[in-house]
């Protein structure tokens, strides 16, 4: 416990020096949170070298912009926005509109759906297995859009403020779109739902 404490002060205080001009305090600091960067794409992006490449992009996103972070206690939501954007950026430069146009075949979109429960029986852990396909087939019916939104919001936990700042339309659009379809799903799956939503 006193370990994770101190590694999180000093990460802190790495952030800190980072954000005052010290080079050597971002590079360590991009030694400690590079693996975290590059898993972290690779949830959205399989390609290897475009994985290193957002990479990059993200670290140096991080060197032009973290005398801007107020508060370095949100150090990883800032991340992780940051790393959000690189992505949909590449995907939209590189004409790519299929950024999670088929969540289906997401490892990460199972979260939204299931926790992983290795403590469930076998006829149960089928059961969810089910359940969890028909809501994958119903949620790969709603638009891009949408499916980008759940994404976020579930996924990458995003706040609704974050996610209109992504796909630039207005947090109301965002909340209504979101509000709608997991009233809609709910009521697909009203009975069969017990603990997938």
């Amino acid at each position: 416990m006193a370990a994770v404490e101190s590694s999180q002060k000093n990460i802190l205080d790495l952030i800190n020096t980072a954000a005052e001009g010290s080079h050597e305090a971002f590079e360590q600091l991009l030694l400690l949170q590079n693996k975290i960067i590059c898993y972290k794409i690779r949830t959205k992006i399989s390609n290897r070298e475009d994985v290193e490449d957002i990479a990059q992009e993200v670290a140096l996103r991080i060197f032009m912009r973290i005398d801007s972070l107020k508060n370095p206690e949100y150090f990883g939501s800032w991340l992780n926005t940051m790393i959000v954007r690189e992505c949909l950026k590449h995907f939209n430069s590189n004409n790519h509109m299929t950024y999670l146009e088929d969540l289906s075949e997401t490892e990460d979109f199972e979260t939204l759906l299931v926790e992983n429960d290795t403590d469930c029986l076998p006829e149960e852990c089928l059961e969810k297995r089910e359940a969890q396909n028909e809501l994958k087939r119903a949620v790969d019916k709603f638009s891009t859009n949408v499916r980008k939104m759940l994404h976020l919001h579930y996924n990458d936990g995003l706040k609704y403020r974050e996610i209109a700042d992504i796909m630039n339309m207005p947090v109301g659009t965002v909340c209504t779109h979101l509000f709608r379809t997991k009233k809609r799903l709910l009521k697909e799956f009203s009975s069969t739902s017990s603990g997938i939503l």
